[in-house]
C-alpha cells in the first residue's frame, strides 16, 4: 500500500500526494457502484438514478462516532471505526423497512493522514458491500488547529428508500 506523506503542505503545485489519495479513494468507492451511479467520487456531488418505485419515500440520517473514535485512536485500529459510522447510520433504518441507497462520509484531520484515510474507507466500503447501497462520495478536510495530534472527526450521511406502503412503524420494532 502506498503511503502518503504524513505531513502534507497544502501549497499550490504540491498536490501529487493528494491526487494519489483521491485516485485510491475513487477505486475503493467504485467497488460499491453499479450502473445507477451517474457521477463518481471527486465531482463534489453524487448522482444516482433512483430505481423504479410507485411511491418512494426517501429516508435519511446523519451521525458521527465519538466514544468509538477515542477507542480506535487508542488502539490504532481504524478499519472498525469506518464500519461503526456506517452501522450507526443504518441501524435506525431497519426500524422503518428502508433499503440502502447512498452513503456519504466526512472526515476531518488536523493533518491529513492518507494511510489512515484509506483504512477508514476500507471499513466503510466493506459494510456497504455487505448491506447494499453505494458509497457515492463525501468530503475530506484538513483543518489545522481544530483537532489536536491524531484526533479527527468521522461523520456519515445515509439516504435510503422505501415504498410508502412498506413503511414500518418505528415504535413496533426495537433496536438496541
Amino acid at each position: 500500500m502506498e503511503v502518503v506523506q504524513e505531513y502534507l503542505p497544502l501549497i499550490p503545485g504540491d498536490l501529487d500526494p493528494l491526487d494519489s489519495l483521491k485516485e485510491r479513494i475513487k477505486a475503493l468507492c467504485a467497488v460499491t457502484h453499479g450502473p445507477k451511479v451517474l457521477a463518481t467520487v471527486g465531482s463534489f456531488v453524487g448522482l444516482y438514478q433512483l430505481p423504479s418505485y410507485r411511491q418512494p419515500v426517501l429516508v435519511n440520517s446523519t451521525g458521527g462516532v465519538s466514544t468509538e473514535l477515542k477507542i480506535a485512536l487508542r488502539l490504532g485500529h481504524y478499519e472498525s471505526i469506518g464500519q461503526d459510522v456506517v452501522t450507526l447510520n443504518l441501524k435506525d433504518f431497519l426500524t422503518r423497512g428502508a433499503k440502502p441507497l447512498l452513503f456519504l462520509d466526512y472526515v476531518a484531520f488536523s493533518t491529513l493522514d492518507g494511510e489512515r484515510m484509506e483504512i477508514l474507507l476500507r471499513g466503510l466500503v466493506w459494510v456497504r458491500r455487505e448491506v447494499g447501497g453505494v458509497l457515492i462520495g463525501g468530503g475530506t478536510g484538513q483543518v489545522r488547529g481544530v483537532y489536536c495530534g491524531d484526533d479527527f472527526a468521522l461523520v456519515g450521511f445515509v439516504l435510503e428508500v422505501v415504498e410508502r406502503d412498506d413503511l414500518l412503524d418505528a415504535g413496533s420494532v426495537g433496536v438496541q
